[in-house]
Formats: structure tokens, sequence, C-alpha cells
């Protein structure tokens, strides 16, 4: 009996810590054949958020373009994700868009402000 409750604790332990290690091991070989195939042109992300366009390569490093003529140089090992093009396009702006902090965008109208409590009724 307590052979079987013994092997029962281990299981518990060994088989989700069994499961996140191949979990892990398959999203790092993910990540890996992406590094791998990344071209000019690729839109990316890096570990740190920074979106950019593949620009050059060399074996261990990569140039982004993060904004038009300026280029960063980082570790291929930084590229996490490939982005969409179609996902990647900022909406569609008409130019005239105002946001205000405590207002209404479209017609300048100042946002609701809270009901008054009675005691703020009670100290004027």
């Amino acid at each position: 009996m307590e052979l079987l409750l013994l092997a029962a604790i281990a299981a518990i332990f060994i088989v989700p810590t069994t499961i996140q290690a191949r979990r892990q091991r398959r999203r790092m070989a993910e990540i890996q054949e992406l590094q791998d195939s990344l071209r000019a042109g690729d839109r990316v992300v890096t570990t740190s958020g920074v979106h950019g366009v593949v620009r050059g390569m060399s074996d261990e490093l990569v140039d982004l373009e993060i904004a038009v003529g300026v280029n960063m140089t980082w570790e291929r090992s930084a590229i996490i994700r490939r982005v969409d093009p179609a996902a990647a396009a900022p909406p569609a702006t008409t130019g005239d868009e105002r946001f205000w902090e405590d207002g209404d965008a479209r017609s300048g109208e100042s946002a609701p402000t809270a009901p008054e409590t009675e005691d703020d009724v009670d100290k004027k």
C-alpha cells in the first residue's frame, strides 16, 4: 500500500513536469526553425517586442529596419516570431480624429462626471 501511494505521489509530480518539458522542447524547435528560415523582407518581432523588417543576415546576426532608414543589429536568437503583413498594417485613419482625455472625440463634449453624492451637496 505504501509503495502504491509513493508511486501515485511521484506520478503527480513527474507527469506534469514531463508534459511541460515536451511542450518547451516543441516550442524551442519551432523558434529555431523560424530563425533558420528568416529571409530579407520578413516582418518579425524580437524577444523585447521590437517590430522590424529583416534587411540583412549573417550566421548569428540579423539587421532589422525598425523605421525608415533606422537599422539595428540583433542576435538571430532574439527573433521569436514572424508577423503576418496583413496583420501588421496600421488601421486606416482619416487624419481628422482627435483624442481628448476628457471628452468625446467626435463632438468635442466633455466626458460625463460622477454623480454628486449627498456629502458633496452638503459641502457646498
